[in-house]
């Protein structure tokens, strides 16, 4: 019996995750039942997939035994995926035109050390994404 118990603080974890003031649920006005049954599932769906990110970063920390900082700057092996969030910000695109309005370049800017680390955990899908590795796609051709 304590071992369900216990086991129900990884769900309750992840609607305190909801509830916290930085997701913005409360900013969010629905009157129909079925909308919120919507926004509900949209958000099961969301919490799924932060969990699941979460669980492969720090599996992946722990396989490659590195670590990241926390809050406190104390290097860590499980960092949760909001700490995650907030070292990622402040990552943009520019985008370089000429006088004809077509696009010449484009650079991805604040990309930091850590940042590439965090987006190399993630995996090679997200490395592609910001131009950290080539990929190759299904044709055999390059992908950037």
């Amino acid at each position: 019996m304590l071992e369900e118990y216990k086991s129900q603080q990884g769900v309750e974890r992840g609607f305190r995750f909801l509830k916290d003031p930085w997701f913005m649920v409360d900013s969010i006005f629905l009157k129909l039942p079925h909308r919120v049954e919507a926004l509900m599932m949209v958000m099961t769906l969301c919490l799924l997939v932060y969990n699941l990110t979460q669980y492969k970063i720090r599996a992946r920390l722990k396989e490659q035994n590195e670590t990241l900082p926390n809050q406190l700057n104390k290097e860590v092996q499980n960092p949760t995926l909001r700490w995650i969030f907030q070292l990622m910000e402040n990552i943009a695109i520019v985008r370089f035109y000429d006088a004809s309005k077509q696009l010449i370049k484009e650079c991805i800017t604040n990309l930091t050390d850590l940042r590439k680390k965090i987006i190399l955990l993630i995996g090679d899908t997200a490395a592609a994404m910001y131009g950290l590795i080539i990929q190759k796609n299904c044709t055999g051709g390059l992908e950037m």
